[in-house]
């Protein structure tokens, strides 16, 4: 026979259901609401339980009741009379009567509460979030304290969209960081409150500033100028800068050779090289490069950890600029550099299409041996020697 404590547990399963219900207006034909229960009087199928075991667990079925605290599960009792058990009253049927008898039985009363109200106030601020309400509700129980601030974002964007500001300089009291914090939800809610002509759609929801008219920091890619010589005709002082790729693309280059690496590390102990410019990848962040228009005029070499993730990011990078070669990412300098390699992550996704042979044979012996070979671990001796034997005017 089912516990006091299992008909709790089965009860507060019921509490998005119940929620949902509520939402919908339908709680008046929710409840009353059955709980499906074992109420056997047997133990195993077969044997049946002792009296004095078997009047206990009633008598806690029915201390726990409705009946005897005035509130939670109601039992319909039946008399049944048998040797084993004499005349007595046993458990029929289990159910909760009211919203009332559930809330305060389960005592999520207050939760239930904060829940609602939160949605009376949606629902009277924005009557067009109503589709997100019914399927994303639950996710209001995570807000904490910044529900208010959210929703005062939400009303000031409404009637001002498209602020043209940062996203900390909105004139509201709502704490700086309230945006950054709460992107993901901020973005379900403007996409339903905003008039169309408010939102990018072309932009990413991840491109939060750019999907709904805030300014945002450019992102900066890291360069370094590898000729001295040359940097002097750009009237640089400096080999080093970081510059949003728009700037980048607005240099005055042309037929250059450029060094794509994938850490910063590898950046900053290139040799230097004849008109040759290195650029930090950032691992994925190679993105950025598609926008800089004078790549397409430029040799190109990819240089990246000897892992399926480099060779993934060189294909990605390939793909756009086919003229791309990839540097260090052979079999020999794996087989070379092994000993430092730790284990990659199991990926076991087709060789790009993008790879030649050579590398085919690299990526195919990284996976076979789950292999990953960071690029800071190659000696700088030996990749002096490696830069040396394809641009031999190359100064170590």
């Amino acid at each position: 026979m089912i516990a006091p404590n299992q008909l709790l547990a089965k009860a507060k399963r019921l509490y998005p259901t119940v929620v949902s219900e509520w939402i919908r207006n339908e709680c008046n034909t929710f409840f009353p609401k059955r709980i499906p229960a074992n109420l056997e009087l047997k133990s195993n199928g077969t044997e049946r339980k002792k009296q004095s075991e078997l009047l206990q667990e009633v008598q806690e079925l029915r201390y726990h009741s409705k009946q005897m605290r005035g509130y939670g599960y109601s039992v319909l009792w039946e008399e049944i009379a048998n040797r084993s058990h004499g005349l007595n009253e046993f458990p029929k049927q289990i159910w909760i009567e009211t919203l009332e008898d559930y809330l305060g039985w389960t005592k999520l009363k207050s939760d239930f509460e904060r829940t609602t109200s939160r949605i009376k106030v949606l629902r009277e601020e924005f009557p067009t979030l109503e589709p997100w309400i019914v399927t994303s509700w639950n996710k209001l129980q995570e807000l904490d304290q910044d529900f208010q601030d959210l929703v005062t974002v939400t009303r000031h964007l409404r009637d001002h969209p498209r602020p043209d500001c940062f996203p900390r300089e909105l004139p509201l009291a709502v704490p700086t960081k309230l945006i950054e914090r709460q992107q993901r939800i901020l973005s379900d809610w403007l996409d339903f409150v905003l008039p169309s002509e408010s939102i990018d759609f072309g932009c990413d929801r991840r491109d939060f500033a750019a999907r709904y008219g805030f300014k945002s920091f450019r992102k900066h890619l890291l360069l370094r100028f590898l000729d001295r010589e040359w940097i002097s005709s750009f009237g640089l002082p400096f080999e080093e800068l970081s510059l949003p790729p728009s700037s980048i693309d607005a240099l005055p280059v042309n037929h250059c050779r450029v060094i794509i690496v994938e850490n910063k590390t590898n950046l900053l102990t290139l040799p230097t090289m004849p008109k040759t410019i290195g650029i930090f990848g950032e691992g994925k962040g190679v993105s950025q490069l598609l926008r800089i228009g004078w790549l397409d005029r430029s040799e190109i070499y990819y240089w990246g950890d000897l892992d399926l993730e480099g060779f993934e990011i060189y294909a990605h990078l390939k793909f756009r600029f086919p003229q791309t070669r990839s540097f260090l990412m052979d079999l020999p300098t794996i087989q070379q550099f092994e000993h430092l390699g730790t284990a990659g992550n199991g990926s076991q996704f087709e060789v790009p299409r993008e790879l030649n042979a050579d590398e085919s044979e690299a990526f195919r012996y990284l996976q076979k041996k789950n292999l990953r070979i960071e690029q800071e671990h190659i000696l700088q001796s030996y990749v002096n020697d490696a830069f040396r034997a394809i641009l031999p005017s190359t100064n170590g």
